[in-house]
């Protein structure tokens, strides 16, 4: 068995946070994600908009760690290497009854300490947030889970959590603390989690011991809570569909969102440029409420529709020939016994057990502030840290340069960064995949989407790293490029 001081559960933007803040003070730390690689769920399938602050309520968690976040993202990007942009942001009342709507996200701007003025856009009443930017946020949880290899953290992919034990019988699930801000008193306390993996050998099986158990599982997260009995918490996706335009079309300097009505929780469907320079359209909602154990990131057809119709009402002229892809992204809205929690849900709820849930909008934005919490409510015996504190200043999200062959003429991806990237990915035991690649160098992103460079990729790693087409995957088991050879 394996023994660790703290275990995460999950490598999404706040997971992989987490872990580099607690590796880097010397803590020893595992990462359990059931994904082939980092960044495979909600931290991929977002906006990539760094939210100033002013759409929460005041005193909440979601306001707190928003304007914490937006303050000190840049600093943070420029430590790592993270493509950033500040933007600004427009909220448009496309009706006279949206008007009061702009006023309301004013005063909760002035409420919340964010800078916002009202202005007009188009001829129409409008906030306008300064400090709204934009990032990239594949490269944003990558680099951060790569500056937690670099200091020590261990990752396990495709390890699925089949149960959790607590060695302290007297640890009992006390639900009078979900709703204050009481912490659980501090007992030595010890957990063991069963991990499996499958391979084409079968199911394997594992255990790791650790004081603290970190769950960050998003949309799992509450799945992860009932294994030791606490049954408080329901998480309810939400779907959200999305077009990406290709820049050839023209690009926007700017987020422009409509205004919505008090009561909505969600920001309505806006036009969000990429860091890259792209349009994103959308999201839509949608509330998906069967169980799910595999989620559904389909797009629909009617959603398609209704999303080139609004997109049209910010965007004068936008064409269905200008969009090149669509996806979609799922929400992990929160439930606590039975009612729904527009809020962050951060707490230990045992001892040693601490729960990050409802992590939605503005999570990415908020994730590295959360971190620092987080590990101030990791409180371990200092003669607990075997390692010294790595001394490691800045962990730049290189891209590799120097002429090669050019793979994807669309994003001018070479052979030199595809196999730099590649070997990136198995420092830290993640299982190379078409989209682990996609997602660090923008390969396949381009107008043809990859119709032309996915045959040269495989060739390439073929035959530079010994990959076998037949098993290499677009994003994980049961996603195989080929079925079989011809020839």
């Amino acid at each position: 068995m394996k023994e660790y001081d703290v275990i995460i559960i999950g490598a999404g933007a706040v997971g992989s946070a987490i872990a580099y803040r607690l590796s880097a003070n010397g803590l020893k730390v595992c990462v359990f994600e059931k994904n082939p690689d980092v960044c495979f769920e909600t931290s991929a399938r977002n906006s990539g908009v760094v939210h100033a602050g002013f759409n929460n309520p005041p005193g909440s968690l979601k306001a707190a760690y928003c304007v914490r976040g937006s303050a000190g993202f840049e600093e943070v990007a420029d430590r790592f290497g993270i493509p950033y942009k500040k933007t600004g942001k427009y909220v448009v009342a496309l009706t006279n009854e949206d008007e009061s709507a702009v006023d309301g996200l004013l005063a909760q701007a002035s409420e919340n300490g964010v800078r916002a003025e009202k202005k007009s856009f188009r001829g129409m009443p409008a906030l306008y947030s300064p400090d709204t930017a934009i990032t990239d946020p594949f490269k944003y949880t990558i680099a951060l889970a790569e500056a937690a290899h670099l200091c020590g953290c261990d990752f396990y992919f495709e390890a699925n959590v089949r149960s959790l034990e607590s060695a302290d019988p007297e640890s009992q699930h006390n639900t009078a603390n979900i709703h204050t801000s009481k912490k659980s008193s501090r007992r030595e306390n010890n957990y063991i989690a069963t991990i499996t993996y499958t391979d084409e050998f079968g199911e394997r099986e594992y255990m790791y011991s650790a004081p603290y158990i970190i769950n960050c599982a998003g949309l799992g997260a509450a799945g992860i809570c009932r294994l030791l009995g606490i049954s408080d918490f329901e998480i309810v996706p939400c779907r959200g569909e999305y077009h990406i335009a290709d820049p050839y079309f023209g690009t926007i300097d700017m987020p422009v969102y409509p205004a919505v009505r008090p009561g909505a929780d969600v920001l309505g469907i806006h036009l969000t440029p990429t860091i890259d320079g792209n349009i994103m359209i959308g999201p839509s909602s949608e509330y998906l409420n069967e169980k799910m154990n595999d989620a559904d990131y389909s797009t629909t057809h009617d959603v398609m529709e209704q999303l080139f119709e609004e997109g049209k009402k910010l965007l004068p002229g936008f064409t269905k020939q200008s969009i090149i892809r669509s996806f979609s992204g799922i929400r992990p809205k929160l439930r606590v016994n039975g009612n729904d929690y527009n809020d962050f849900l951060i707490r230990e709820l045992l001892p040693g057990f601490i729960v990050l849930l409802g992590i939605e909008s503005p999570g990415l934005t908020a994730s590295f502030p959360i971190a620092e919490d987080v590990c101030d409510m990791v409180k371990l015996d200092t003669s607990r840290l075997r390692r010294p504190k790595p001394a490691l200043e800045s962990f730049p999200y290189e891209k590799m340069s120097g002429a090669s062959q050019q793979i994807c003429r669309c994003e001018s991806v070479t052979a030199n960064e595809i196999l730099a990237v590649y070997d990136r990915i198995t420092s830290i035991k993640a299982t190379p995949t078409l989209r682990g690649i996609k997602h660090r160098t923008r390969l396949g992103m381009g107008r043809c989407q990859g119709s032309f460079c996915t045959a040269e990729i495989v060739k390439l790693l073929r035959r530079e790293r010994g990959i076998d087409p037949l098993k290499f995957t677009l994003q994980g088991k049961g996603s195989e490029l080929f079925t079989r050879r011809t020839r």
